[in-house]
Formats: structure tokens, C-alpha cells, sequence
């Protein structure tokens, strides 16, 4: 786990369990013979993907950022995505001496299943003990509005995406629905994006020292650098490249630390130029390393 001090505010990176999904789909146009050379897939062609949550901590709120894929799953559906230790992000709150009900806030990139499913308690939705809550009951849900009313009423090609109650947030009066770029927090902006979804949102932190950029699926992986690599669950691929392409010169000309929430490797980055691709060096833990794309 990294822990990362940002002047005003304290990061914690909490790993929630990996999971697979297929490697093409993760890397769309890309074609195999590029990508599995450093993301190998396993015999059933799936890429092992992390879920890296982040906790924020300012002066007078708790924030949580992503939650994992939760537990809410069948176990033929754990099988199929290899879901591993949906416990952890508990775990990793609890490590950092924090209880679900001492999360003030949260947010999230968007509301797929893998980066919501931690939001709600409950076991396997056809066990005996399946009811379900909101996990974070004190925290406000800070949310996209397109994004919340996608999750209620899902567009076709992405309706699997999205699973969970989410309709118990807001029945709980802990929804705000956001509405493009804002300044929720002292130190904490949430900056529409659109791409991935239509209600996509990154998540920019400055604590006065340094800042971050919390890049949910716009750049899920360090390995996803160049701009064309897009995923084929993108609902806009061109608005990735984009809007990609825009925050990785910003991340490039202020330093800024990344956060890549697929990433297997949890340690964030900073991006810089070179030549005509980005490369990522990696700080915190016990080592340093790069990649570049």
C-alpha cells in the first residue's frame, strides 16, 4: 500500500482485489501480438487487472475514491471474471484506521460494476443472505448526474456493465449528482470527461505541494500511455483519445502523480515526454521503474 502526502492532504492507495477480463477487449484496435507482450493472458485469453482505490484525507473529510468489484457475485460469476478477495477494500480502510462510517465522501470514475461494486454490502445475489446496502451510509455520494441515470437506466451496449442497488443511495438522501467540472472539496475537483461512458469523470487532487490525477478508465493501465490504445468497452473512443491526450500533457508539464486504478502494479506515476510518447515512472514502495508507450 502507498501512502502518499500531498501538503493539505494524505493518499492512500488501497488495492481491492484483482480480477480478469478478456485482453482484447481491454486493448481494442491494439493488436495481440503488441499488447501480450507485456500484459500476458492466461489460457482462457483474460489479463489479470487491479482495482486501485484511493483513499483522501483532508482537514475535515474522508474521501474514497473507486471501491472494487465488491462481493455481490455468483460463484460462477467469480470463476468467469476471477475475482479475487472482494474483502480487501474493508481491509485496507481498516489498515489505514478507517471504518466505512467514517468515510465522509465518495466518488467514483463512473458506476461499472468493478468500480462500484464495493459500495454496497451483502453477499451473492442469489445467496440466502443476499440483502444489500449502501456500505458507505454517512458519506455523500458524489456522482456524475448523466453517469447516476445511466446506471438506472443503462444504454444497451454497456447494460452488463451496470450492477448494484443503486437507487439505495439516493433512497438514503446520500446522493449529490454532480454536474461537469466542480471543486467538491477543499483540494478535491472532479472534471467531466465523458469516453468511457457519457458521464465518465477523473478525479484532479492539489494539496498545495503537489497534485494527482486519479484517471479511472479514460487510462486504466500504465500500459494504455498511447493515446490510440482505447478499450472496446469505450462507448467513444475518439473522446478518449482526446481528452487522454489534453491530461497527459497537463500531468507532463506539472508533475502531477497518476493513478492508474487496472494497473496489477498499485504504485502511481508521473508522466513524462519522450520524444514523440509518454513514459511513466513509477515512486513509492521500494522501487522505481518505467514504462513507456
Amino acid at each position: 500500500m502507498s501512502t502518499l502526502d500531498f501538503g493539505s492532504l494524505r493518499v492512500d492507495v488501497i488495492p481491492c482485489g484483482e480480477f480478469r477480463l478478456d485482453g482484447g477487449a481491454m486493448f481494442g484496435q491494439v493488436p495481440r501480438p503488441r499488447w501480450e507482450t507485456f500484459a500476458r493472458p492466461d489460457d482462457r485469453h483474460r489479463i489479470v487487472m487491479g482495482t486501485n482505490a484511493l483513499l483522501v484525507r483532508g482537514a475535515q473529510f474522508v474521501l474514497l475514491i473507486e471501491s472494487g468489484c465488491g462481493a455481490r457475485w455468483t460463484a460462477d460469476e467469480r470463476a468467469f471474471f476471477g475475482i479475487q478477495d472482494p474483502d480487501a477494500l474493508v481491509r485496507g480502510l481498516a489498515a489505514c484506521g478507517v471504518r466505512p462510517e467514517d468515510v465522509t465522501h465518495v466518488t467514483a470514475s463512473h458506476l461499472h460494476f468493478d468500480h462500484s461494486g464495493g459500495l454496497f454490502t451483502g453477499e451473492a445475489p442469489d445467496a440466502p443472505t443476499a440483502e444489500s446496502d449502501v456500505r458507505f451510509a454517512n458519506a455523500v455520494h458524489l456522482l456524475q448526474g448523466i453517469e447516476w441515470r445511466a446506471a438506472m437506466r443503462p444504454p444497451e451496449l454497456q447494460k452488463a456493465s451496470y450492477r448494484g442497488p443503486f437507487e439505495r443511495i439516493a433512497a438514503r438522501g446520500r446522493l449529490r449528482e454532480v454536474r461537469g467540472d466542480e471543486a467538491v472539496l477543499p483540494g478535491v475537483k472532479l472534471r467531466f470527461t465523458g469516453g468511457h461512458t457519457d458521464g465518465h469523470q477523473v478525479i484532479e487532487l492539489d494539496g498545495g505541494t503537489d497534485r494527482g490525477v486519479f484517471f479511472g478508465d479514460l487510462l486504466p493501465t500504465a500500459w494504455h500511455l498511447p493515446p490510440a490504445y482505447t478499450m472496446a468497452y469505450d462507448l467513444h473512443p475518439q473522446q478518449v483519445i482526446t481528452k487522454k491526450r489534453e491530461m497527459l500533457e497537463e500531468c507532463a508539464a506539472r508533475a502531477a502523480a497518476c493513478f492508474f486504478y487496472h494497473d496489477p502494479d498499485p504504485r502511481p506515476a508521473r508522466v513524462r515526454r519522450d520524444g514523440k510518447r509518454y513514459v511513466a515512472e513509477r515512486f513509492g514502495g521500494d522501487a522505481a521503474d518505467a514504462f513507456g508507450g
